[in-house]
């Protein structure tokens, strides 16, 4: 079940959230909504298109795994091995 989350004002100045294009950066915060209270959620390209851009159909799973990628150069996730399952831990 999506939880909600509250989006400090110190966000949007937050130099490794400015490195990101806004996709990215929206992609970030609906995963915020979609990860557990441990900030974990399933590492899977398609089922976060899915969750988060369900009706945008110009953005690809190819572009979410883009977005993920610089998402994880810029520090912000961390991809982690959980239970043999293939997870993301958003960094707070």
């Amino acid at each position: 079940m999506a939880r909600n989350r509250m989006i400090k004002k110190e966000f949007w100045t937050s130099e490794q959230v400015m490195n990101l294009t806004i996709p990215a950066r929206l992609l970030f915060i609906g995963m915020w909504n979609q990860a557990d209270d441990e900030g974990i959620l399933k590492n899977s390209a398609l089922q976060l298109k899915a969750q988060i851009f369900p009706c945008d159909e110009q953005i690809t799973v190819n572009d979410i795994k883009n977005y993920l990628n610089d998402i994880l150069n810029q520090g912000l996730i961390a991809v982690r091995v959980k239970f043999s399952v293939d997870s993301i831990s958003l960094i707070y």
